[in-house]
């Protein structure tokens, strides 16, 4: 999916991914973001892991069986209302 897999604190990326899905640092802080670098860079199992968990986790919430319900609602309610 070539998703990076360490991002800023903060901000509405917080909204759709956590700690299983992604590594953090704190905004402004290079030495955070260092060591979240070579954090995962040494461990190849944790990288995969946390790959694994993104790629899962994204298509369970934004694939089209998740949003088919709510897109076909959405439709009805739209097409009974004009």
């Amino acid at each position: 999916m070539g998703m990076r897999r360490i991002a800023h604190k903060g901000g509405a990326i917080s909204r759709f991914f956590d700690e299983s899905m992604l590594h953090f640092f704190e905004p402004e802080d290079a030495k955070s973001l260092a060591r979240e670098i070579v954090g995962l860079r040494r461990e190849p199992k944790r990288r995969a892991a946390v790959a694994r968990e993104v790629r899962r986790r994204f298509a369970e919430s934004f694939s089209w069986t998740a949003h088919k319900r709510v897109f076909t609602e959405l439709v009805g309610r739209l097409s009974r209302a004009a």
